[in-house]
């Protein structure tokens, strides 16, 4: 059975890249590192912040963490989404060149070191794990609006619906999940090829269809669920969080009045030129 060709909108051909480097031969055979592997080393816990405790740009405090890492033999690309923030603040110094200091703190996830290092930033700022890497971007940049939105690469040869779901989640680190109760459905096989053109949304539509399942939005993420269930389920979230407007909708710009309800697909957000020009 062959296994999908993925990889998301080239982030490093826009940002700076920070990994742990091979040398000689073993660089050509090495692995690519996956998002399960990324989550994993988020866990590891790291003895202390030494060497963090001093003010270092964001570029120089990602070659240390690297460095701190590389004696777990642990590999965790970085990439910071540079065009995101110069969008973001294009009159400010370049993100990278940002400050940081960490206290004198002992036994931390590396998770927790990242976040304290990435809150102190000028600019809000999260980040995201997603198609073996860290993506650090600005705030706005890991809403629901522009994750749902976010276009990708990716081939699908007769897959299990379950495993396909899964490679999406993995890839886009927009959390699909799957119904149980359609777990026969889940194993139908999909066919389909995403060139970068196909919002995450309307992917996971086009693939539950190819189930006869149906797409249902959350709040906060994609479910994936029985025709009749969904419409149960509609129902239920309608009560909690409004009957909004079916169908797609148009993003609102900055000050306008927020969607009616959460339960609402996402219109693709406006550009920077449509948010200045608002």
């Amino acid at each position: 059975m062959s296994k999908p060709i993925v990889c998301l909108t080239a982030l490093l051909a826009l940002g700076i890249a920070f990994g742990i480097g091979q040398s000689g031969e073993n660089q050509k055979v090495a692995k690519a590192v996956t998002t399960g592997q990324v989550l994993e080393t988020l866990r590891l816990v790291l003895p202390d912040t030494e060497g963090f405790q001093n003010p270092i740009t964001l570029k120089e405090f990602m070659a240390l963490l690297q460095e701190k890492l590389a004696a777990y033999n642990a590999t965790v690309p970085f990439v910071i989404d540079v065009r995101a923030f110069r969008e973001e603040t294009p009159d400010a110094p370049p993100i990278e060149e940002s400050q940081v200091k960490l206290p004198s703190l002992r036994k931390l996830p590396l998770a927790t070191i990242l976040k304290l290092a990435l809150d102190q930033l000028p600019v809000p700022t999260a980040y995201l794990v997603r198609a073996g890497r860290i993506d650090v971007v600005p705030q706005e940049a890991a809403s629901k609006i522009y994750l749902l939105n976010q276009r990708f690469f990716a081939d699908f040869k007769n897959r299990p619906l379950d495993e396909a779901l899964a490679e999406l989640t993995d890839l886009t680190g927009v959390s699909v999940v799957l119904d149980s109760r359609a777990k026969e459905k889940a194993k139908t096989s999909v066919t389909a090829r995403f060139r970068n053109d196909v919002c995450l949304q309307d992917a996971v539509r086009i693939l539950a269809e190819m189930a006869e399942l149906k797409l249902v939005h959350l709040p906060t993420g994609l479910f994936v669920t029985t025709p009749q269930h969904a419409e149960v389920f509609r129902k239920e979230l309608r009560k909690i969080y409004g009957d909004g407007v079916p169908g797609p909708i148009i993003a609102p710009m900055p000050g306008a009045a927020p969607e009616a309800s959460p339960l609402q697909p996402p219109a693709e957000p406006p550009s920077r030129r449509e948010r200045v020009a608002a």
